[in-house]
């Protein structure tokens, strides 16, 4: 499948997340507890968490639902893509899955301090049983295969959008599941106006086109 590319105002972007006070609440506990526990690379505590915050919030300029009543993240390790979307976006409830249980018990204190409305579990995903369905899924540097995709794709709402971090491999059954790749190529890194590799994420929905 042919990407989308797709341009934006980075700048108005990165304006807007560095002006938010939570957010950059969120960077100080990270950088603090990174020390204690590895919960993002070095290089991404000393220079890149901006730019995976701004990469966080990039494919909601391609989705039109503003407001999500039960949110989903798998695999949420330091935080990324979750905390950038539960503060920067109109979020009620998140569900956040991580096994490891250091990296659980950090989300947790995190949570807590920037007072956002969240269950994290402590658990593989495969392990566990949903009661609800979720308007919105993300998951990021995970291996997307057919039979997780379909596991995902049964638990989100009719109306619902699964964000997909990545290109999706090339076994993904494009007939059973709807879905659109974009691409960005003018990622600005946020203090040397250098342009940032191209990032791809990948957008999948219910029961409609996307």
């Amino acid at each position: 499948m042919v990407p989308d590319l797709f341009e934006y105002n980075s700048k108005s972007l990165i304006d807007l997340l560095s002006l938010n006070e939570h957010l950059s609440q969120y960077f100080s506990m990270l950088r603090e507890e990174n020390k204690k526990i590895n919960l993002v690379s070095r290089e991404t505590i000393e220079s890149g968490l901006e730019k995976l915050a701004l990469e966080s919030i990039l494919p909601f300029e391609k989705i039109a639902c503003c407001l999500f009543d039960n949110y989903l993240d798998i695999g949420s390790g330091g935080g990324f893509p979750s905390f950038p979307i539960s503060i920067m976006k109109s979020i009620k409830s998140a569900t956040l899955i991580e096994r490891t249980g250091k990296k659980a018990a950090a989300l947790k204190d995190f949570a807590k301090e920037l007072n956002i409305e969240s269950n994290i579990i402590e658990q593989n995903f495969d392990e566990i049983k949903f009661e609800i369905q979720f308007n919105l899924i993300t998951m990021r540097l995970v291996k997307l295969s057919n039979g997780l995709l379909a596991k995902i794709m049964k638990l989100l709402k009719d109306d619902g959008i699964f964000v997909y971090y990545s290109f999706p491999a090339e076994n993904i059954n494009s007939e059973k599941f709807s879905f659109r790749v974009f691409e960005t190529r003018d990622l600005a890194i946020l203090k040397n106006d250098k342009l940032a590799q191209s990032k791809s994420f990948t957008l999948f929905a219910n029961n409609r086109s996307v």
